[in-house]
């Protein structure tokens, strides 16, 4: 699942650019840190693919975080009128996907 869950991050990155793009015309900031979160997420969950031990389960809570993080800024951007509900709807969706397997991943039982 690791390997889909990091593919299902890269469909959300995809997702969000002209989000990203719309939200910067207006509050750059809160852009720039919808971006990172995303980025974070991305690169917290490619590298809890090649950790070990209890660095997997500590780089995918910490992706599960930035994808969290990501859309609260969604839902920020959405509440202050910077983008349109029906605009965000496939990348908040999407993330929420991300969360829900990375919530399985680091919850998991360890052997």
């Amino acid at each position: 699942m690791a390997f889909i869950v990091y593919d299902r991050a890269l469909h959300a990155l995809r997702l969000l650019k002209p989000l990203i793009d719309e939200i910067r015309r207006q509050d750059p900031s809160l852009a720039d840190q919808l971006q990172r979160a995303g980025q974070g997420m991305a690169l917290n969950i490619a590298e809890g693919q090649s950790a070990r031990g209890r660095n997997v389960a500590a780089k995918l809570q910490l992706a599960f975080t930035e994808c969290r993080e990501a859309r609260a800024a969604l839902q920020i951007a959405l509440a202050w009128g910077y983008i349109e509900r029906r605009a965000c709807l496939d990348a908040d969706g999407a993330l929420d996907q991300v969360a829900a397997m990375l919530w399985v991943l680091v919850h998991r039982p360890r052997r």
